[in-house]
């Protein structure tokens, strides 16, 4: 069986004397479920208490389901009474300590042994829309790091855990749905269906990842594990989009990228667009830059010595970032490319482009 997690459970042995105390005081409260054993919550103490108790119940193992709120899994935790338990006269206790995050869901119950079913279980109410358990602790813990974007709600990202917080939170605020787009690096670590749009798209309601507590409201999802360009989240309804923000892991590495370019002379310039070579990738960066620079389409035709043509089209956010006023893209030249026509155009046609040689 899995071992408990680190400092949990710990019930008091046969003939320890706090064994008679402690289990008058669990029990004079009302049990969260009843079975043979009862079971009762208090903090992250979980206790089973039982009368009339045989030897033949401290044979008995037990297990506890604990479902994080956000996008992890759920922990499945298992233990045998001899392990975490006492019995003294005719009673029996055991006591286990559940792990310190919020919980969404909480099922415990009584092992049967092999593939058997349990011999009993039951669902524990965990959710206090008042104060959820160990809301405080995890708050505390997002919160103790600067926001990775501030917006209605702030943004905090912390490896692959996306954390969205906001103070002075109604229950309006959490009404409308809420959207991640997670734009890949690399289009072809997409599912297929996503790879022309250029990102993921990570849906959820607020009451299934969310917790509100006092006036905090604070909603986590796990992003995907390829490499990404940037994260743009929000949140709409039936009238569209309320609000977005977008950020880009690894910006600092983006930008004295970006710097690095520009303390070059460029190969060649368009509507304030600076275009570099290196080696076989091109790269169009612009400072002074807004979302109107990068909206049209853009193109890069690649002519091979004897005049034959690559095209290659795309929107900028399926292969550039933006960063404050600063764009830039990048595109992979085809080895036979000795030419090279970049710029963008909309429907009435180009309109800009550059020429630069490759290899000059």
């Amino acid at each position: 069986r899995p071992p408990p997690p680190p400092g949990g459970g710990g019930g008091e042995r046969s003939g320890c004397p706090r064994a008679p105390g402690l289990y008058d005081a669990v029990t004079a409260a009302e049990p969260a479920a009843r079975g043979p054993f009862g079971v009762y919550l208090d903090g992250r103490a979980l206790t089973y208490a039982r009368r009339d108790c045989a030897a033949s119940d401290t044979e008995a193992a037990f297990f506890v389901e604990a479902a994080p709120l956000g996008a992890r899994p759920a922990e499945r935790f298992e233990f045998d009474f001899r392990d975490r338990g006492a019995r003294f006269d005719d009673k029996c206790f055991v006591r286990f300590e559940l792990p310190d995050y919020p919980l969404a869901g909480l099922r415990t119950g009584q092992l049967a042994g092999g593939d058997l079913p349990p011999v009993w279980e039951a669902s524990l109410p965990v959710a206090d829309p008042s104060f959820p358990r160990g809301a405080t602790s995890w708050y505390e813990d997002v919160t103790a790091a600067e926001p990775t974007v501030r917006g209605p709600f702030d943004a905090y990202l912390d490896g692959r855990t996306l954390t969205l917080v906001r103070e002075a939170c109604s229950g309006a605020d959490v009404e409308p749905r809420f959207s991640v787009h997670a734009y890949a690096a690399d289009a072809g670590d997409l599912p297929e269906d996503r790879r022309e749009a250029g990102f993921e798209t990570l849906e959820f309601w607020f009451g299934d990842r969310g917790v509100r507590y006092g006036g905090t409201c604070m909603a986590q999802i796990e992003l995907p594990d390829y490499p990404l360009r940037s994260v743009r989240t929000g949140q709409y309804d039936d009238a569209g989009h309320l609000w977005d923000e977008e950020f880009a892991p690894g910006a600092e590495a983006w930008l004295a990228r970006f710097d690095a370019l520009a303390a070059r002379e460029p190969d060649a310039r368009g509507a304030g667009f600076a275009l570099r070579l290196e080696g076989r990738t091109l790269t169009l960066a612009r400072e002074g830059c807004s979302a109107a620079d990068v909206a049209d389409r853009f193109f890069v035709h690649a002519y091979a010595p004897d005049g034959a043509r690559e095209a290659i089209d795309f929107w900028f956010r399926q292969r550039g970032e933006r960063h404050g006023d600063r764009c830039m893209a990048s595109v992979q030249l085809p080895p036979s490319a000795a030419r090279v026509v970049a710029g963008q155009y909309d429907a009435s046609g180009h309109l800009w482009e550059a020429v630069l040689a490759v290899g000059e």
